[in-house]
């Protein structure tokens, strides 16, 4: 018998219906004629989550409006979809995005030395606009990598998704390289890993699924 998780499931249906909320909040309101920065249009997003959590009678246990009302914008991260072709061909060792009319970014807000939940924005041209918010799940790992990679030193963090392999990796760029922190097969979340240990593995996996599917792929149905 198939037992579901209904925890989860009741997790991520209202995430996403608090993103719609927010969305159609925002999109309802009156924009100044100036292009926004991140941080405003960041600002105005959390003070519609607020007023949606504490007036529009949603509540969820993992999402405290009151730790909403503390947190502060982290870092934006941005979400790269890697190029499934240059992974297969390429001889480097190097993650090459997509090329792209526009740029998703994450936007950690985080209290009491946490992060709270993960705003999603898309900027195109110089055009700023939040598109909601992401699953507990990314603000779960994201949580645990942050932990991991400050023992690393400051950099930069960067999400990659790859293309058929399901794999969602997260990169840290410091002096000292890029580090890796992925669940993607025998690797686990709270170890880094050196691209020199980690992309010719993520090569391999490419290459076997291009040969194998190599005829989909060719007419652009990617299995993913």
């Amino acid at each position: 018998m198939l037992i579901m998780n209904t925890t989860h499931k009741s997790a991520h249906i209202f995430v996403y219906m608090l993103s719609i909320a927010i969305v159609a909040a925002v999109s309802g309101q009156d924009l100044p004629s100036t292009p926004q920065t991140p941080e405003q249009v960041i600002e105005r997003a959390k003070m519609e989550l607020l007023e949606i959590l504490e007036n529009n009678g949603l509540r969820y246990s993992a999402l405290d409006p009151a730790a909403v009302k503390r947190a502060t914008p982290g870092n934006l991260i941005e979400k790269i979809t890697v190029q499934f072709d240059s992974l297969v061909q390429s001889e480097d060792l190097v993650l090459v995005a997509e090329q792209s009319d526009h740029q998703l970014f994450m936007v950690p807000l985080e209290a009491d030395g946490r992060i709270v939940t993960v705003m999603i924005l898309r900027k195109e041209s110089e055009s700023w606009n939040v598109l909601g918010t992401e699953d507990t799940y990314i603000t779960e790992q994201l949580n645990l990598v942050k932990g991991e990679a400050e023992k690393l030193g400051e950099g930069d963090f960067y999400m990659y998704d790859v293309p058929n392999l399901s794999a969602r990796v997260y990169g840290f760029r410091s002096g000292a390289g890029e580090w890796y922190f992925t669940n993607y097969g025998d690797f686990s979340l709270d170890t880094p890993v050196s691209a020199l240990e980690f992309l010719p593995i993520l090569q391999q996996d490419a290459r076997r699924f291009h040969e194998k599917y190599k005829d989909l792929i060719e007419r652009g149905k990617y299995v993913n």
